[in-house]
């Protein structure tokens, strides 16, 4: 998310064709999660230096639409941090997007549309890819994990898929549940699943732990670019949000 985006560059569509080789994804048991909010201090680098700003991820729902909000989230590389919105509802998938916008400070920006009457996914770059029931993007693939975990916590094991779409790409993300670990936080010591995704040799990393005792929520966000620069998110702090608006 740039969590998924970090993790593997997304291939380029040619306008009109689908991107994906593979199969679509099986779908999960997913609860749409309460609304929250979550700052993350982040560090980079070989020593884990803090930055003065942290990241926040601001989830509001009302059980039937989303309105989602991930500021300041750093770049794997070094360079400018990315603002991600993601607009949208739930249906048989989950987690559903309508539409989703990347925000950089260097002011760049993508958007992503989810049009779900033409069961297509467009992109800025006038490619598109076909739209999956369960199909995701960037950052709404961290909720549609948090609510597999509220719904059915059995289904984090071995390999987990989705089918994910950003920036001007799609892609199917493939993550390995490594196991129970336990992760220091503000708040002391908390018990995490840690999944990390499958990617190339030589192409970006991302991992990802979710806490079970914080309504499996993300309490840590590890990105690791191509020339070894590691980056962190660590929650500092949890509170309930407001629910969404209807749109």
């Amino acid at each position: 998310p740039q969590v998924a985006a970090s993790s593997a560059a997304a291939p380029t569509a040619t306008p009109g064709q689908d991107q994906a080789s593979e199969p679509m994804p099986g779908r999960y048991q997913v609860r749409m999660p309460p609304p929250a909010e979550l700052i993350f201090d982040v560090s980079q680098g070989p020593g884990q230096t803090l930055r003065a700003t942290p990241s926040r991820l601001l989830w509001e729902s009302n059980g039937e639409h989303y309105r989602l909000r991930f500021e300041n989230v750093p770049a794997p590389d070094g360079g400018a941090p990315t603002t991600f919105t993601s607009l949208g509802g739930v249906n048989d998938g989950g987690i559903a997007p309508d539409s989703a916008l990347e925000e950089s400070e260097g002011g760049a920006s993508a958007a992503t549309r989810f049009n779900r009457d033409a069961g297509r996914i467009e992109f800025d770059s006038g490619a598109s890819a076909a739209l999956d029931t369960s199909a995701q993007d960037m950052v709404s693939m961290l909720m549609q994990l948090t609510g597999m975990g509220l719904a059915q916590p059995a289904q984090f094991r071995h390999t987990l898929s989705f089918h994910v779409n950003g920036g001007s790409g799609a892609q199917v993300v493939h993550f390995d549940v490594i196991g129970l670990e336990q992760i220091a936080g503000a708040g002391g010591v908390i018990e995490a699943w840690h999944l990390r995704q499958q990617t190339r040799p030589g192409k970006a990393g991302f991992e990802l732990w979710l806490a079970p005792a914080l309504g499996w929520y993300p309490v840590q966000l590890r990105s690791s670019a191509p020339n070894g620069l590691v980056t962190l998110q660590r929650l500092r702090s949890m509170t309930p949000a407001a629910p969404a608006a209807a749109p």
